[in-house]
């Protein structure tokens, strides 16, 4: 009878090596997907303030908005993001439900053309890993607001009127 050896064979150490490092491998490319995910999303966010701090500019005093070719910087001072925009203004035309039917000795003096579709769209700009104009592989945000010029938002934009 053999006595028997205590221990592991050259090949049970070389599969044991390869399954960790494959192990390993898929543990590195789960954190890379997360952390991207994440960077991407904060890149998403970051677009979206930007372009709600231009929508809100544009409310209270459109005559004052920057040049589209401006950057628009977001983020830490030390190393802030740096995003393209743009913005668009058009008319809304309304379609009245049954308006034959409706009684016209009671209309009102404002116009229903008077509404305007305010867009503003903001995107990572090249500088900071983005691209020149907005596509799939870039953060981008688009916001979308239905404007009464009649109206103002607030007591600022009354007074800027």
């Amino acid at each position: 009878m053999r006595p028997q050896r205590a221990g592991m064979t050259f090949l049970e150490v070389v599969a044991a090596m390869a399954l960790l490092g494959v192990v390993t491998a898929s543990l590195f490319g789960v954190f890379g997907f997360v952390t991207g995910g994440q960077l991407r999303q904060n890149q998403q966010l970051a677009a979206a303030e930007v372009a709600n701090r231009l929508m809100l500019q544009y409310l209270d005093e459109p005559t004052k908005m920057p040049d589209t070719s401006t950057l628009m910087e977001y983020g830490p001072p030390e190393h802030p993001a740096k995003f393209r925009w743009e913005y668009t203004e058009q008319p809304v035309a309304f379609v009245e439900v049954m308006g034959d039917a409706r009684e016209t000795t009671r209309s009102s003096p404002l116009s229903p053309d008077r509404f305007r579709q305010i867009t503003v769209r903001a995107w990572l700009a090249e500088e900071s890993g983005g691209s020149r104009v907005p596509d799939v592989s870039t953060p981008v945000v688009t916001l979308t607001r239905l404007v009464d010029p009649m109206f103002p938002r607030n007591p600022d934009s009354f007074m800027n009127m």
